[in-house]
């Protein structure tokens, strides 16, 4: 006899909250639920026809630029970006090379562009225009690593989001005393090492005038 399995709960790695409702990109499958904040009732809404229908995590946020949702990947193949007038999703490949590692870390908005940051080296920035939905690699980071870094074979560059303070974003390298600044408006980008006995950074986070390690 075979054991019936109630899926009863809904995991997440994703989420935008809007008015009554959560939309959720779910943890262990392929799709795209709705969560009532009153009931905590989930309906399915739509799959992503790009992706394999049992993918673990294929996305770590969703952000919002005017009718359109983003699905931020971490294991996705693809850029989503949803209308919520037309309800249709279009997918966009975010790099061609397939043997890299493209485990993306953080995403952030600034202006009409989305700055995709990834794990590891070997893959570069990309920026996406939200009004035209071109694309460009930005190599920036990996040029100014610090060879220690640049020589790590396997151990990520980013591992926790990076996070933004005005034209600038900062993160931490992995296990490491250095942090990154981009300027996002000029393409800029600095690497800062911290004090030796900090040399063991896992994480970092901004108020507007100070960084917190």
């Amino acid at each position: 006899m075979m054991n019936r399995v109630d899926y009863k709960k809904v995991t997440f790695d994703a989420i935008y909250e809007e008015n009554d409702r959560y939309i959720v990109s779910n943890h262990a499958f392929n799709g795209v639920l709705k969560i009532n904040k009153l009931t905590n009732r989930a309906e399915f809404l739509f799959r992503f026809e790009d992706e394999e229908s049992n993918q673990l995590a294929l996305h770590n946020g969703i952000l919002k630029y005017g009718i359109y949702l983003i699905f931020v990947p971490d294991n996705a193949k693809t850029l989503q970006v949803y209308d919520t007038e037309s309800k249709k999703v279009s997918s966009y490949i975010i790099c061609d090379n397939e043997k890299i590692r493209r485990r993306c870390i953080s995403a952030i908005i600034f202006h009409e562009k989305l700055w995709l940051f990834f794990a590891y080296s070997e893959h570069p920035t990309i920026i996406f225009d939200l009004e035209t939905f071109d694309k460009e690699e930005f190599w920036g980071i990996s040029e100014v690593l610090p060879p220690d870094i640049l020589e790590r074979k396997k151990a990520p560059v980013f591992w926790t989001p990076l996070r933004s303070s005005g034209k600038k974003v900062y993160g931490v390298i992995w296990n490491a005393g250095y942090i990154v600044e981009v300027d996002v408006t000029h393409r800029n980008v600095n690497i800062f090492t911290v004090h030796a006995k900090m040399n063991k950074l896992t994480a970092l986070a901004c108020n507007g005038d100070d960084l917190w390690l």
